[in-house]
């Protein structure tokens, strides 16, 4: 698979593969759930989100115990990463599917040709 960004192969490669293994586990959830409990205390009624960038899906995890029943999605560049995401999200949402509708995310700035971060169709 090609793609438009130095950043989405550094992503989609090996880093982003190892970056599974430094990003995970008890502690990381943990701060995590403190992270959005406080971040997120006067937000009320959260009913959905989507998570660009989800990795393994350890933000997902601490949101769908804070908010259990959230419809949670994600879109996720890295293959090997997406398939453990495939866990947290269950089919039909989780990133594999949206992969097909979302080829590549890129992070952009306020100009609309340099934009913001966007879903780019195949």
């Amino acid at each position: 698979m090609s793609f438009k960004t130095t950043q989405e192969t550094f992503w989609a490669g090996n880093f982003g593969t190892e970056y599974i293994q430094r990003n995970q586990g008890d502690g990381l959830l943990a701060s995590n759930l403190a992270f959005f409990s406080n971040a997120l205390h006067q937000a009320h009624g959260i009913q959905s989100c989507i998570e660009f960038g989800a990795n393994i899906g350890m933000n997902l995890k601490a949101l769908k115990l804070l908010y259990p029943g959230i419809d949670a999605h994600a879109i996720e560049i890295n293959a090997e990463a997406a398939k453990h995401l495939g866990e947290v999200i269950p089919p039909p949402t989780r990133a594999q599917q949206l992969h097909s509708r979302f080829r590549s995310i890129t992070a952009v700035g306020p100009d609309p040709d340099q934009g913001c971060a966007h879903p780019h169709q195949p």
